[in-house]
């Protein structure tokens, strides 16, 4: 019985892990989208004001695969492939 709460425990502190391995990356895209968004209003008022300028305008910084890896789109998840070990 100790053993099997030990595997228990073990199991539940690595997902553990791996969810706030997921939770830093979701704040990092998350942090990138505010900066692009506070960003959006002036481009806009930039871009109404002088369309014939819209080729000198700078690109807005994409969001880097770094920041927001695709492997954390919950669309991506593939389902756990482990299961609690036996009591």
């Amino acid at each position: 019985l100790q053993t099997g709460i030990h595997e228990v425990v073990t199991f539940i502190r690595n997902d553990q892990a791996i969810f706030v391995q997921r939770l830093v990356s979701v704040e990092k895209c998350l942090t990138q989208l505010q900066v692009q968004l506070s960003q959006l209003p002036a481009t806009l008022t930039e871009l109404l004001q002088s369309p014939n300028r819209i080729t000198e305008t700078q690109p807005a910084q994409e969001i880097s695969d770094d920041d927001c890896p695709s492997s954390f789109n919950p669309a991506n998840q593939s389902a756990p492939t482990r299961s609690l070990p036996n009591l």
